[in-house]
């Protein structure tokens, strides 16, 4: 019988064997020790951030092969370096390179945090929108991994947006929420802010006792834990409450101690809204020349942060002071800045606007997603059997259609409102107005010039700020409406009479309506009913409560809208507008809900137009 012979194996064999094992081995301690080091950057960032920033850039040192993992730490270790070193733009870059990554290798581990310090920057922007998804993001992210004090975090910055919206009811409940888990976590620091977020809350509210109380609470834990900034930000909180009561000299004791304590531990971000509340302060005493002085040191340090609330609080407060001291040369450049300023917060608020007429629907818009990312996950599972792929995929499709279906009519409200909005801001009022400002300007008339300017963009912003609700009071209303005629009448000298006239029965503070329905039929009847080149033109307004109803005309005595009709051989875009938003509401609540009629008065043997609405008659509870 043939025996087996054994074969020699050759030395290079093994050595090539021993190499690739070596450089496997080392790769997995360097990927070990690269880990360590970057979760080391990460926890050092509040006492040592340029440690911090070191540590981050040399793990992502060109060259290097750093795998994914190691650079979502890497880039969430710049963004905490940066963070604590209030270099908050920078910050906002690496999370969302850090977000980036953690999402390609699926790594939820530094997820929720990223997402909420991603928000928490927003929020100092003012990017309330933006801010609010991050959050939500964050708090889904966390319930699914039952994480107490991350699902606290979140409901406690959700429950500041509300505060910034004046959603009193929902940040309160937000904050009560993460007070009880803070409180089961024993976790002093959370409860101590969360102590002065409701403090700031009551306040809102002129529960001063009440308010008072938690910012005591506050105070002793942050004094208990040597939290400097905590005691510096409680001191800025009561400093306020007494600047609400009008007693300014404990107002100024603690708007100083509060400035003192932020300029010792450099937190600028304090320190803007400490000499920012010294120069309202000093503006209340009438010593002027310190107010401006407080308002522009606060500026010059929000220069390098670009806190946009913070700026255009200032700037606004400026303007005041100036117009106050008549100094018109300087107002108008101020006036000029916050011009400027509201635009880009303006388009800020369209995502704002956004949040807030989804707001109710956003926490389940945020567990579907992650439903849907869960499914996503699943399906690349179970690529190798092609018949279960087909069934997600059909599933996947039928609730991507589902949810189309529910996101069109919120998607064609919005539109809506957006075409309505644009009826209110009609380009050729605003191009007229502007005219009239500008003619004032090079007459020399500039107190005249400066006060229309003003009226015109408190007018801007409150158009801006009504558009987002869906009801207002009537006395909003008949303000708005008011504010609007005075300013189109000032360009005709004043001469067109407008009434309102109202029922005794009706409550004007409690009374709700759809925002300026009326507003775009006076401007028909001062540009296209010709009233501004009339002597005797009038215009009335009438709301009476009928049968549970509120009926509400327009009527004015110009041309009539047939002859209208003739001379512009088109249908007025007000008309269009309104009938399609007439549309929508009896589409929500049924065909009796809202009823329009239109009225040439020739039919009665008189000159002008009728607009009448018939709406439910609502009050505010």
């Amino acid at each position: 019988m043939k025996a087996f012979e054994k074969k020699n194996v050759k030395p290079s064999v093994y050595v090539f064997l021993f190499i690739f094992l070596l450089v496997v081995f080392t790769n997995t301690v360097a990927q070990k020790t690269d880990n360590a080091l970057a979760q080391h950057g990460i926890k050092i960032a509040a006492v040592s951030p340029d440690s911090s920033l070191i540590i981050a850039n040399k793990l992502l040192k060109p060259g290097k092969n750093t795998d994914a993992h190691i650079k979502a730490l890497a880039y969430y270790g710049i963004g905490e370096g940066n963070y604590y070193k209030q270099l908050y733009d920078s910050a906002l870059t690496a999370y969302k390179q850090a977000l980036f990554f953690f999402i390609k290798t699926n790594d939820t581990s530094y997820l929720a945090s990223t997402y909420n310090n991603i928000g928490l920057i927003y929020f100092f922007k003012a990017d309330y929108g933006k801010s609010l998804d991050a959050y939500l993001a964050s708090l889904a992210l966390e319930e699914k991994k039952n994480n107490l004090l991350g699902v606290a975090k979140s409901h406690q910055n959700i429950g500041l947006i509300y505060s910034r919206w004046g959603r009193r009811e929902q940040e309160l409940e937000h904050l009560l929420i993460a007070l009880n888990i803070y409180k089961q976590l024993k976790d002093t620091n959370s409860i101590a802010n969360t102590e002065t977020n409701l403090g700031v809350t009551y306040v809102h509210q002129d529960q001063y006792e009440k308010a008072l109380e938690h910012y005591q609470n506050g105070l002793k834990l942050f004094k208990k834990i040597n939290d400097q900034s905590g005691i510096a930000s409680v001191m800025l909180n009561i400093g306020h409450l007494y600047f609400y009561k009008k007693d300014f000299d404990k107002s100024s004791y603690y708007f100083l101690n509060a400035a003192n304590r932020f300029k010792k531990i450099k937190n600028k971000r304090g320190l803007i809204h400490a000499y920012s509340a010294l120069g309202k302060m000093y503006s209340q005493k009438k010593n002027y020349k310190e107010a401006i002085k407080y308002f522009f040191a606060s500026e010059k340090l929000n220069t390098e942060m670009g806190f946009k609330e913070a700026q255009l609080n200032n700037l606004e407060n400026l303007y005041k002071l100036y117009k106050t001291t008549n100094d018109f040369k300087n107002a108008n450049t101020i006036l000029e800045k916050i011009v400027s300023l509201k635009d880009t917060i303006f388009d800020q608020e369209k995502f704002t606007k956004l949040a807030e007429m989804e707001k109710k629907f956003n926490v389940e818009k945020s567990r579907q997603e992650m439903l849907l990312y869960k499914t996503k996950n699943e399906k690349q599972k179970l690529l190798l059997t092609g018949t279960v792929v087909f069934f997600i995929f059909i599933i996947i499709n039928l609730s991507v259609l589902i949810k189309n279906n529910k996101l069109k009519e919120k998607h064609k409200r919005l539109i809506l409102e957006q075409k309505a909005l644009r009826t209110q801001m009609n380009p050729h009022f605003i191009f007229n107005t502007l005219s009239a400002i500008q003619c004032m300007v090079f007459d020399n008339h500039s107190k005249e010039a400066t006060d229309y300017l003003a009226d015109f963009s408190k007018l801007i912003r409150k158009v801006l700020e009504y558009s987002r609700e869906e009801k207002i009071t009537l006395k909003q209303e008949k303000d708005l409406l008011m504010e609007y005629f005075n300013l189109q009448n000032r360009r005709f000298n004043n001469k067109i009479m407008f009434n309102i006239i109202w029922d005794q029965n009706i409550n004007e503070e409690k009374t709700l309506i759809p925002p300026m329905l009326a507003q775009p039929f006076i401007e028909n009847a001062i540009e296209h009913g010709q009233l501004n080149e009339m002597d005797d033109g009038v215009i009335t307004l009438t709301y009476k409560k009928e049968n549970n109803r509120l009926q509400l005309s327009i009527e004015d005595n110009g041309i009539g809208i047939q002859q209208s009709l003739n001379d512009h051989h088109k249908k007025g875009l007000a008309m269009e507008i309104t009938r399609e938003r007439i549309n929508l509401f009896n589409g929500n609540a049924g065909n009796a809900y809202f009823v329009f009629d239109t009225k040439d008065l020739a039919e009665e043997n008189r000159q002008g137009t009728r607009i009448t609405f018939s709406i439910p008659y609502e009050e505010s509870t």
